[in-house]
Parts: structure tokens; sequence; C-alpha cells
């Protein structure tokens, strides 16, 4: 059910929140979530390791790869500090809402332990990176 509602998008699968919807008062324009996606590619890595089916393996790592598509470019990769960050909803400037950044770390931890693929641990390593640096420059403007 949940392949069939997602779309693909730069050879990627995505689910796509619409407008009209209204989830945001902020983001006004059909986008998606990196914390919607990483949820989706944890759980269809899990189904495809119980089933062993390749086509939702495959699909599995589509949903994933939606990770890696810049905010430019409709995505929601963003790099702070040098090192890869997501985005809920992307949006220019970078908004990063820290919980679900690190919500998607989290998430794409366990896809990386699933799946067993080294590439998916060092983005979520370089991420956190990421996060240090963004906090430290949150911590020191709040407290000046």
């Amino acid at each position: 059910m949940a392949l069939a509602r997602m779309q693909e998008f730069r050879q990627t699968r995505v689910f796509w929140y619409q407008p009209t919807w209204r989830l945001s008062s902020w983001v006004s324009w059909p986008h998606y979530s990196a914390l919607a996606q990483t949820y989706y590619g944890v759980e269809l890595a899990r189904l495809a390791r119980s089933s062993g089916d390749a086509q939702i393996a495959e699909a599995a790592d589509q949903v994933m790869r939606s990770l890696l598509v810049p905010v430019a470019d409709g995505g929601v990769l963003a790099t702070v500090c040098g090192h890869p960050a997501f985005e809920e909803a992307p949006v220019q400037p970078v908004s990063l809402i820290l919980n679900g950044w690190l919500s998607v770390l989290a998430s794409t931890a366990q896809y990386a332990e699933l799946k067993g693929v080294a590439e998916w641990r060092d983005v979520v390593a370089a991420s956190l990176d990421a996060s240090n640096g963004y906090c430290r420059g949150m911590t020191s403007t709040l407290w000046r």
C-alpha cells in the first residue's frame, strides 16, 4: 500500500505531502519529508528481509536514496558545516528541525544495520558532525 502511494522522483521513490492536507503552516507546495522517507525505508527493509522479496529490497533502497536529493533540486539534503543534514520539509533557507533531523539519523542508522551498508553509516557519521557544528553555533548565538 505504501509503495502504491509513492511516486518516482529523480530515480528514487517518494511519498509526497500535499499542501491541501494543511499539515504545515509554512510549506505550501508538494514536498516530501526526510523523516517519513526514513521511516518507510526502514520498514520496507524489514519487510524485504523477512520476505526475501528482492523488489521490496530495491524499493527500500530507492526510498532511502531520496535522502540524497539536494534541497535545491526539490529534495531534502542540505549542507551544514560542510556535512549532510536532512530537512523534514525542504525550504530555503534551510530550516533544520533538530528533533526531525536526529530522528532521520536514528532511522538511517537502523537502515544501515538492516542492510549492512557501510555508506549509510558514513552518512550518519557525517551528519552527526554537522549537527554538532550546527548546535555549537546555535548555542553560542543563544548565549551571547
